[in-house]
């Protein structure tokens, strides 16, 4: 069978989890995916087709004649069952039948669908449904779910990624699956996950506090990394949710205590100064901003510049207020301000980088690529493409991996130290043009975790890296690889390539340097984020041309209409 279909792709990793999967499925699973197996080819599609359905329940007098005959077999056998719940007949019903319904038990038949189904739900005698027609549901569809979350050893991974990869839609990347880190996936494990993940759309997390809590006191606290299927690091998400929920309805003593638990997470130290930005808040509003003063200059020193500058900004706000010293950190290099006035506001839908990115192009001639992370996170995909696939123990456990799983953690690079120094080297010799060059031939296309194919093209990359400084383009890299994909957030807009010397006819200052330049755009009203302030500070410490452009829209004059200072 060589199929690139749903029931071929459901076959082959159903096939693939009997074969290597020993702790998560009991005896009873195990026998029912047999099963499956054991069908022919035609109940195979439909029983595919049937689980793939987002509603568990369907009419057996709408499938294909050819299907039909096959339902009473699978009834028999226990893949699909009768539906005895009202609300899922009254829903598959048509009008016509509904209304045919209301007719027979002699009550009004005119109305839109939902108050049909709202009448006859209200009838006492039910015989008017006597003529109802048969609705049936799909068995073990979580149980297929299961498979596919055990092949692929991801909790959103499913055979739509088989599918595209089997078409050549989508090309999986080729590498040698190695065992999984620490304890293997147990059964409990699975089972909690799935359970906890039912907690995470709850209206008001609030509710599932007490458990997230729980889950903190009850198991270890460690690097899950490894652990696609922790319990705990849903545990996070709720907690961090239903603090802010408390924050909101003002009990702010309440959130502090949450966040307390939660910045002591192994986690990413974004995430953990995200927290403690939190706590310190949480801890103002509840009185005690001594405490909070002490909480943000103690983290202030363990995350990332974009997150210290809040914490600082914070600090310094605070200490004033309770007559405590901050003492104050170096000053940020500051990105050239620009002022641009665009001839005409942006089109309706259209962004107001892309009118600047083709207002810089009209008025100059210069190439301009769109910016933001894109294309850095591709680059750093193809240059670091090797890394990506050592064996290091536990970060490769299964097919169909767009990445390791520490890719995005701190643990990517210090778990390649060697590899990682021997590829920035490289960069800062300036061979990235060539190495990017030789890269995206061989692997553009790929499922490849960062990489945006449709962003930029082969040459679009190649210009990039031949504009950048050697030792800038490093920086970048080594910031992705170092701190995860968290550092990727405030890359500036716009990457102005090289090129003529040229003024901006509504410019100030008008002259643009032949130089690269990379612009953050801001429209009226925006302001500087400080992840965008981070990386403007970061560029201009290595030497990129760095601007902040100030948009102005229609044809008024910018302000300082003066000479202009040359680049």
């Amino acid at each position: 069978m060589n199929r690139p279909s749903t029931a071929h792709a459901l076959t082959e990793i159903v096939r693939g989890t009997l074969q290597t999967e020993t702790r998560v499925l009991d005896k009873t699973e195990r026998s029912r995916l047999t099963g499956f197996l054991k069908l022919d080819e035609h109940a195979q599609d439909l029983v595919a087709r049937l689980v793939s359905r987002t509603k568990d329940v369907f009419r057996p007098d709408r499938l294909l004649p050819t299907e039909q005959g096959m339902v009473a077999a699978l009834r028999a056998s226990g893949w699909v069952e009768p539906v005895a719940t009202l609300e899922a007949i009254l829903e598959l019903m048509t009008v016509k039948e509904l209304r045919s319904a209301c007719a027979a038990a002699g009550i009004k038949t005119t109305g839109r669908k939902a108050a049909l189904q709202e009448r006859i739900s209200a009838l006492d005698d039910k015989q008017a449904l006597a003529d109802s027609p048969t609705v049936l549901r799909i068995c073990h569809k979580n149980l297929f779910r299961r498979a596919e979350r055990i092949w692929f050893f991801h909790p959103y991974r499913s055979r739509t990624d088989w599918i595209l990869d089997a078409v050549g839609a989508r090309r999986f990347p080729t590498y040698t699956v190695g065992p999984t880190a620490g304890k293997p996936l147990t059964r409990v494990e699975m089972l909690e996950f799935e359970q906890a993940e039912a907690r995470l759309d709850a209206e008001n997390p609030v509710t599932h506090l007490d458990w997230a809590l729980g889950v903190f006191e009850h198991t270890l606290n460690e690097d899950l990394t490894a652990r696609p299927f922790s319990t705990r690091k849903l545990a996070r998400r709720i907690a961090s949710a239903a603090a802010r929920d408390l924050e909101r309805k003002r009990k702010h003593a309440n959130a502090a205590r949450v966040y307390e638990i939660l910045v002591s997470e192994e986690t990413s130290p974004s995430r953990r100064g995200e927290w403690a930005h939190r706590l310190a808040h949480s801890l103002d509003h509840a009185g005690d901003s001594k405490r909070a003063v002490k909480v943000l200059d103690q983290w202030r020193h363990e995350v990332p510049l974009g997150t210290r500058i809040a914490l600082e900004r914070t600090g310094q706000r605070l200490a004033k207020k309770t007559r405590m010293g901050w003492s104050p950190s170096i000053p940020l290099k500051e990105a050239r301000q620009r002022h641009v006035s665009l001839p005409h506001s942006p089109r309706s839908g259209a962004r107001i980088e892309h009118e600047t990115a083709e207002m810089i192009h009209a008025q100059t001639g210069r190439r301009v690529l769109r910016g933001e992370s894109s294309p850095w996170t591709t680059i750093f995909a193809l240059l670091l493409y090797d890394l990506y696939w050592l064996p290091v123990d536990g970060m490769l456990p299964a097919q169909g991996l767009a990445g390791p799983l520490d890719l995005g953690t701190r643990a990517f690079a210090s778990s390649r130290t060697t590899a990682l120094e021997q590829t920035l080297a490289a960069v800062r010799e300036g061979r990235a043009p060539q190495l990017i060059e030789r890269a995206d031939s061989m692997h553009r296309g790929e499922r490849l975790a960062g990489a945006n194919w449709s962003r930029l093209g082969p040459s679009d990359l190649v210009a990039i890296c031949e504009a950048m400084p050697a030792s800038a383009l490093a920086m970048i890299l080594e910031r992705l690889a170092r701190e995860g994909w968290s550092a990727r957030r405030g890359l500036p807009d716009l990457i102005v390539l090289p090129g003529t010397p040229s003024k901006l006819h509504e410019g100030f200052p008008a002259r643009l340097s032949e130089s690269l330049h990379l612009v953050e755009v801001k429209g009226p009203g925006d302001r500087l984020r400080d992840d965008q302030r981070a990386w403007m500070h970061h560029l201009c410490t290595v030497g990129v041309k760095c601007e902040i452009w100030q948009i102005r829209l229609g044809n008024s004059r910018v302000v300082g209409q003066q000479k202009s200072p040359s680049d």
